[in-house]
């Protein structure tokens, strides 16, 4: 009987420790990305795009949609993010407001586009370098696996 107790208590403590250690550093959290001042980070969780103060807090959803929203990329004056999302068929490049709002959307090609970067080239109009875009000018044939801009 004591040793069935100490395996039942050893295997009730590593399930503990297991699930406090999963609280603290969450696996769950999918393309981040830093503001342009460090003080958000914008990520994707279960389709939509969230921010979240870089010292923890409440996260803010961004996107709500069916569609999955991923590849979260911050505009340079950090009030916009651009993100990739399947709510138009493929996947298309979108822009919203930092905030939240309603997407605008920026690309319209058939095949699937992930935005790499952003720049901005006035105080109203940013400028998107998109895969395919790239693909096009021979800079690049593929996205490289764990990529994050």
């Amino acid at each position: 009987m004591t040793l069935r107790r100490t395996l039942i208590l050893a295997a009730a403590v590593m399930a503990t420790a297991t699930a406090m250690t999963a609280q603290e550093t969450p696996k769950w959290l999918r393309k981040s990305a830093i503001s342009p001042d460090g003080t958000k980070v914008a990520f994707c969780y279960k389709g939509d795009i969230f921010t979240v103060d870089v010292n923890g807090g409440r996260a803010l959803q961004i996107t709500t949609n069916q569609a999955y929203d991923s590849d979260p990329l911050w505009t340079p004056d950090g009030k916009r993010i651009v993100f990739s999302s399947y709510r138009a068929g493929s996947k298309d490049i979108f822009i919203t407001s930092a905030e939240g709002g309603v997407p605008r959307r920026l690309t319209d090609y058939p095949g699937n586009e992930t935005p790499l970067c952003s720049r901005q080239t006035s105080s109203r109009t940013p400028s998107m370098a998109d895969s395919r875009a790239a693909r096009r000018s021979g800079r690049l044939t593929r996205k490289p696996a764990g990529l994050n801009l």
